[in-house]
């Protein structure tokens, strides 16, 4: 019984185990079940797991770890989340050489009942039930508002309108996002005389509203 929400079918349970920390609309919900093994994966909220019964082995890589992870087909995974391929706990490195490098970077830990694991957003993470009976509850939240939009729907945007571009275009706009989206540094507005808000600037609810208008028309094209 996996991802059961915890306040609908347990109500009360949260406020008599609240968390000690202040989340932002966190998502409580409750795993239950015997022996298993769940492939490596990711999940974009960030997540606090509490070991309730039994216990449970995480095995972690980051996220620039990918490239080794050997991934499975995106379309067809057991819970529509993307997972590695490779058997961790016999990996075939003939067929999968680079996993090798993905555990040089992994980190391992076992909970027990009362333990608590943080795991970061994006991070992937393979959960392993070792007893009989296992309980399990977590909590995922996410540090931005909703209406700025879920960014796998820009992965598979960009998937769709630049991964098939000629190689120069796509360099071109890699420099673009890079600039845009993913530097910490550039700032557009230094040599600006009259300053105004603009889609490249910090993005607040009322500019990401006018966004996800403004891509919601284009898309309908």
């Amino acid at each position: 019984m996996g991802s059961t929400n915890l306040d609908h079918w347990l109500p009360g349970l949260s406020g008599e185990n609240p968390l000690p920390i202040d989340l932002t609309q966190p998502l409580a919900s409750l795993w239950l079940g015997n022996h298993s093994l769940i492939a490596p994966h990711f999940d974009f909220p960030s997540n606090i797991a509490c070991c309730v019964a039994g216990r449970r082995r995480f095995l972690l890589f980051p996220p620039d770890q990918v490239a080794n992870l050997y991934v499975g087909p995106w379309d067809l995974t057991p819970a529509g989340q993307a997972i590695s391929l490779v058997d961790t706990r016999n990996p075939d490195l003939q067929r999968h050489p680079n996993f090798e490098k993905a555990m040089t970077h992994a980190l391992t830990a076992e909970l027990r009942p009362g333990d608590v694991i943080y795991l970061p957003s994006l991070w992937w993470h393979q959960v392993e039930s070792l007893s009989a009976v296992n309980g399990l509850v977590n909590y995922w939240w996410t540090e931005t508002s909703p209406v700025y939009g879920a960014p796998m729907d820009a992965l598979t945007h960009a998937l769709m309108a630049i991964k098939s571009l000629p190689g120069a275009q796509k360099s071109a706009w890699k420099a673009l996002f890079d600039y845009y989206v993913f530097s910490e540094t550039a700032d557009d507005r230094d040599y600006w005389q009259t300053p105004r808000q603009d889609r490249s600037g910090p993005i607040d609810d009322s500019l990401a509203r006018r966004l996800r208008a403004e891509l919601t028309n284009h898309l309908k094209r």
